[in-house]
Parts: C-alpha cells; structure tokens; sequence
C-alpha cells in the first residue's frame, strides 16, 4: 500500500476501539496465513497462446465463508477493505512473478467498488507499488472490476480508469451482462477489456438466443475498440461457438482450472491448452489484406520526441497505432491532436518533461479492431459508426495494420453501385447474383444453422390472366413489402429471383422458430392478398379463370409455396449447381405438400409440413 494511502488508514483506525481493531488485526493475519491464490489461465482463442492469468482466492471456505466477495463484507465490517485488498495482491504478485516467461503474460487483479470508493486514484499507485516489489511492470497488470458493482461510483470509477490509462494499468470489466448499467460502463469506463458473464456462455453452442447476444456484445466491443473475454468455457464445443465468434481471449475450466502449483502452472504456459486449436484456415480477406496500410506503430512508453519526429519525418502520416509490448492494439496517436507541439518551436522541449509519458497517454485513443479475415463489405458500417481515421486489423490478436475510412467509403460507394445494377426494378430486392453470393458466404459458416427460403406464388399466372399484369406487379410489391416489415428488422436477408418466385436467408435461429417464419409469411400473404380480389370472389373463397383453349377452371385465392433448404451446423454446399438441383426438388414438394411448407436438411432428409414439424418437436428432422 503506497505511504501516503496507508498514513491516511492509520489516522482513520487510530481512534478505533481496541477490541475492533484487534479483531481487524486477527482477520488480516489469518488471511496472510491461510488464504492461498490460484491463478486460472486466460488464453488467445486463436491459437491458445497464454495472455494472462486471472488471480482467484482459495481456501476462503475456512473462513466460514461461501465465496471470496463474503470476504469482503466481513472486511467491510472490520473496516480493512484497503488492507484485505493488498494483501490479496501481494500474493497474486509473488505466485505471478515466479512463473515461466512471466515478462511477456499479464496479470488480472480483482478490484472491489468499494476500495474505489474510499482511495479512488491512490489505489491504482497501490497497485503498482505492490507489482515493483516483485519487478512487475505496470503494463503487465489488469484490473478487473465486476460491472455488477454499485452504479452510483460509476464516475469515480471512470476517473480510477483515467488515471490507471496514464499508468499504463489495463482495465476489464468483469461479468459483463450480469448487472444493470452495462452499456453505462462501457461508455464510462471505456475498459481495454470486457469479460462476458458466463450465463452467456453456458450452452452457447445449442441456444440461438445466447450465441445472437455474444455475437452482439463482440460486435460492439470492437467497433468501440475493446476486446473480449469469454468467461466460463467448459467444453470443446462452447470453446469452438466463441471463437466463430471472433472473440479474443477465452476462460474457463476447458482451458485450464485455477491452480496453485507453480510447476502445474508453468505447463500450460509453456503448452497451449486443449482445444484453443483455433482456426485451421490462415487465408485473410484478399480485399482487406489489399486495403492494408502497414503504418510504423508506437508504444505508451516511446519517448514523446520520438513520436512527434515520425509525424514530422513524413508529412502524409495522420495516425500511428499504439500496441502493447505483445504488439496487441492498444489505440492510435493523431497527428492532430500533437498538432501544439508539432509546430511549437518548443516542442521538444515541453516534451522531454518528465511527465510526458502520462501527456502521451491521453492522445492514445480507442478505434475499432477487426479481424484480417473480415471483408471489407462487413467492415463499413464499422467504420460508419466510429470518428476515427482508420480500423485495426489484426492477425490472432497482434496489429497487422490499418484500413482507412476513406478506402471504407469507396467499398461502400462502390456496393452501393453493385447492389443498385443487381436491384429487381419492382421491389428493389437483391437479384440472382447477390442471392448466390449470399448462399456462398453463408454456406462457409458452419458454426449455426442456415436456412434458405424459396417463396413461390401459387396459380399467379390465371390471377395474371384475369385481373391484368398491373395488379399482378401490385401483388409481387406487396409481397416485397411484406418480407421486409417481417423480416428486415432481424438481420435476414431478402431477395427477389424474379416474378413470383422470392429468396429469403436467415441464420441462427433454432428450427422450430425457421418453420413458423414461413407459415406466418405464407398466412399473412393470403390474408393481405384478399383485397385484389371482386368481392364476388373474396366469398366463395376461389376464382374462376379461362384458360387460353376456352376452357374455365376453379383457382384457390393466392397463397405461397415455401421451400426451406436447411444447413445444420458443420454442413457446406458442395456447389450451387448440386444446391439448386436440391432447391428444385425441395419446391416441387412445397408446392403439393397439404400446408405448403417443406422443410429439407441437405443430408437428404425427406420434407415436412410444418404442422407435423412442431407436432413432431422437429424429431423428423434430427440428424
């Protein structure tokens, strides 16, 4: 604990009875002797490199409590938060510095609100004090603060974060998704990190509704230029979800349980842990990889002069990336914010102030990071949101380079042009083209399940036939219109083959939920379709047609056909020739089937109504 934070502890104490303090006293020396530290391995879900071990307290159950933050309450109560605190870091400190390679891994400390709310910023000097004393670097250190804390320190806790940044201290927010005021903390706390709770994690690989929230959280830690820990990861196939995922760190008793054996420990420093196999497939984004700009970075710790001379030795250089000493990204440097000392005859010497280093700290600011297998079409609404100059790109976490907004407008200018020439003139829909780009793209998805739609108007041409082709155009409009109001909101896409016949792709969404998609867009075309008929023909529920021979026939009012092809997980498209050939069939069913849809796994699986599907709970369709 730093001198002037523990002067200010014994004046608070010093009045204290001496009972009360005997019994602090007591409780702090029985935490020396018996509670021990087990450090759990945090690891790149890359390649399962080890990043970081989180330390943990154990043997706290001889304290007659039921977890580690009971701790805290009878610390609480003995008012020696502060000093239970230390304590835990000391021990964490000396178990961490003893370890293999120990110069390049980091450490998570556990914070608790309340240390916060009685130190404030002289618990980030604390902290560093403790890591000195066993030659750990400030940089090397995390801390993590449960975001299920107390709300009303928020800011206290946002001014703790600043000055930890100028520090070079790291700081995650814990069990991210667990408390109220998620959102709140990121944008307060801007942490470096966010570990999300494990409940979202348990069972990620089976629930849609999990792996559609984690998807989200990754998604938006990035674009604010964060990255992500999956907490709790206890089989292969939890561990296989989070890294299709793209997120960045993984924890949990599938990677590694806390230990507190030092030479247990040193193993899987030493060997990636089971399963972070991450992915086999090294190929990037050819595009991304061409719109790659390998800009000169720079560190926290550069000397001020040294940076302000790279702007200065290159006139076209706007931004310079910040990376850590494992040359993971930490922010970018702008030229523009150095503009003051850049053409300040003084420059240089204002920056060669002892106290520069904490000036450099506040130019580092967060971008967006993505990875180098993200296309650049996927990369523009990224760059749409963010008000910096470039996006990261990394490579298993290391920075790579930089794609430029400005390349991300002309990506985007340019689909703009694409979509616009591949458009359906009557429902301004995505053609063929973009239809079997999309079944490509998603076809390399393996990780959920896919499902492609095939919308087929039944007996369109005798409805053409007898009430013309501008009320024929008004239907295929409001069956476009239709698909968008249902299904636009929820991210699929819609496309439009040609005529009567339209495209939908939807993924992760669990089979059952897949099959009512089509029965309600089916009951609500039928329903919506009603008002282009006479109202002779809306009563008697049919319409009487005659055929180009002379001959009249009876047509049932307009409905569709839906043919579904189903992609399970771990599932690819051989070719769109063999896919399209399985489509045909799977229409032709649709269209005699007694309720209209048919649902058909690639596996060959014979079709279903839907009805039966859900009747069935889908057991017709299991593998």
């Amino acid at each position: 604990m730093s001198g002037s934070l523990l002067e200010k502890r014994e004046i608070q104490t010093s009045s204290a009875p001496s009972e009360d303090l005997a019994n602090m006293r007591s409780f702090l020396q029985h935490i020396e002797q018996e509670l021990d530290i087990a450090l759990q391995p945090i690891v790149h879900i890359s390649d399962g490199r080890v990043h970081a071990y989180e330390a943990l307290a154990r043997n706290y159950s001889d304290f007659g409590v039921q977890s580690p933050s009971d701790l805290y309450e009878i610390a609480s109560h003995f008012d020696c938060v502060l000093e239970l605190e230390t304590a835990l870091w000391e021990k964490a400190c000396r178990q961490f510095s003893g370890l293999d390679e120990v110069e390049r891994l980091h450490l998570f400390l556990n914070i608790d609100g309340r240390s916060i709310e009685i130190a404030g910023s002289l618990l980030v000097d604390s902290v560093i004090e403790v890591a000195r004393t066993f030659n750990i670097r400030p940089g090397q250190i995390t801390l993590e603060l449960s975001e299920a804390s107390d709300v009303a320190i928020v800011q206290k806790m946002a001014d703790v974060r600043l000055y930890a940044k100028r520090k070079s201290l790291g700081f995650a927010i814990d069990d991210f998704g667990k408390g109220y005021s998620q959102l709140k903390c990121l944008h307060e706390l801007e942490p470096d990190m966010v570990k999300i709770d494990r409940f979202f994690i348990d069972g990620i690989d089976t629930s849609a509704r999990k792996h559609l929230l984690v998807s989200s959280i990754v998604q938006l830690a990035h674009r604010l230029g964060m990255r992500v820990v999956t907490e709790g990861i206890e089989t292969e196939e939890e561990l296989n979800a989070c890294q299709a995922l793209k997120a960045d760190f993984a924890q949990g008793y599938f990677i590694g349980q806390p230990l507190l054996d030092r030479s247990e420990i040193n193993l899987i420093t030493n060997a990636p842990p089971k399963g972070t196999t991450g992915d086999k497939s090294d190929m990037g984004d050819l595009d991304t990889l061409n719109a790659l700009e390998r800009l000169p970075t720079a560190t926290v710790t550069d000397k001020a002069e040294d940076i302000l001379q790279k702007f200065k030795d290159n006139a076209l250089l706007r931004v310079i990336p910040v990376v850590n000493d494992e040359q993971e990204p930490v922010g970018i440097i702008c030229e523009e914010d150095l503009r003051p000392y850049l053409y300040n005859p003084y420059g240089h010497m204002l920056l060669r102030n002892n106290g520069i280093y904490d000036v450099v700290s506040r130019f580092v600011k967060k971008v967006p990071i993505s990875d180098y297998r993200t296309s650049l079409s996927q990369l523009v609404p990224t760059g749409a949101i963010s008000a910096a100059d470039c996006i990261v790109i990394t490579k298993n976490g290391q920075y790579l380079g930089v794609v430029s907004t400005q390349t991300l407008l002309r990506v985007a200018n340019a689909d703009r042009v694409k979509q616009a020439e591949d458009q359906n003139p009557l429902t301004r829909l995505p053609g063929n083209r973009a239809i079997q780009e999309h079944i490509l793209a998603q076809s390399k998805r393996s990780e959920f399940d896919r499902f492609f739609y095939y919308f087929d108007f039944d007996a369109f041409k005798p409805f053409n036939d007898l009430y013309g082709f501008s009320a024929g155009d008004r239907v295929i409009q409001l069956f476009g219109d239709l698909l968008r109001t249902k299904l636009g909101s929820i991210g699929a896409f819609l496309g439009h083959v040609g005529g009567d016949d339209f495209f939908v792709g939807l993924h992760d969404i669990a089979v059952q939920d897949a099959v009512k998609v089509a029965a309600d867009i089916r009951s609500e075309f039928s329903a919506a379709a009603l008002g282009f008929y006479s109202r002779k023909d809306q009563d008697r529920g049919h319409y009487v047609s005659t055929d180009r021979s002379g001959k009249q026939a009876k047509h049932d009012l307009l409905s569709c056909s839906v043919g579904i092809a189903h992609l399970s997980p771990r599932q690819s498209i051989e070719s769109l020739g063999s896919f399209g050939a399985a489509v045909s069939q799977i229409k032709k069913e649709a269209k005699g089937a007694p309720h209209g849809v048919v649902v058909r796994d690639m596996n060959g699986l014979a079709g279903v109504s839907p009805v039966g599907l859900l009747q069935a709970n889908l057991q017709s369709i299991s593998a």
